[in-house]
């Protein structure tokens, strides 16, 4: 039994939360960034069985004790932010919705 398996879920979590993070949209006030581990674009956590979950899956899971159906969604554009109120449940397409609305598109076809 390794150190962290005596941990709860939770405290391994906000453990690794910074709650003074970026400002990206001022309506939204500042992001939660993920401290932790990263598989390079997200914050990762082993969680409830899942290896590497993704942190805000995990942040959405905390605070409603189900995962998100079937994506969480950042509404402040920020991967690595795991504040609830920047996340939102959504497809693949809603999240390419959002990105339009945003002006993220870039194709590189153009």
């Amino acid at each position: 039994m390794n150190q962290w398996s005596k941990i709860s879920l939770k405290d391994r979590f906000w453990n690794c939360v910074d709650k003074k993070g970026p400002v990206v949209y001022p309506e939204l006030g500042p992001c939660w960034s993920w401290m932790g581990a990263t598989d390079g674009r997200y914050g990762i956590i082993s969680a409830e069985g899942v290896l590497k979950a993704k942190a805000h899956r995990v942040a959405w899971f905390l605070e409603t004790g189900a995962w998100p159906t079937p994506n969480a969604l950042h509404k402040c554009d920020n991967t690595i932010c795991v504040r609830f109120s920047h996340l939102f449940e959504g497809t693949h397409r809603d999240n390419m919705a959002d990105k339009a609305a945003k002006g993220r598109c870039h194709n590189k076809w153009r």
